[in-house]
């Protein structure tokens, strides 16, 4: 079968460490800087897809949850 375009399943922890390009066990403020980092680059209001914001902003809620 074809990929959908819609996820079917939370993103990992592995992929959320790929997306932000962080380390498996970075600190929150390794996280937390590299959010800010991509989605000043990512951010909608400058143009780029929205798609791409939402899945830092998921991979950073992935790896916080991780860490409470």
């Amino acid at each position: 079968g074809g990929g959908s375009v819609a996820r079917t399943s939370a993103m990992t922890a592995e992929e959320a460490c790929r997306v932000l390009g962080v380390a498996q066990g970075a600190s929150r403020e390794e996280i937390t800087s590299a959010h800010h980092r991509l989605m000043k680059k990512l951010h909608p209001d400058l143009g780029e897809t929205s798609n791409l914001a939402l899945r830092v902003n998921e991979a950073r809620n992935v790896l916080l949850h991780d860490r409470r």
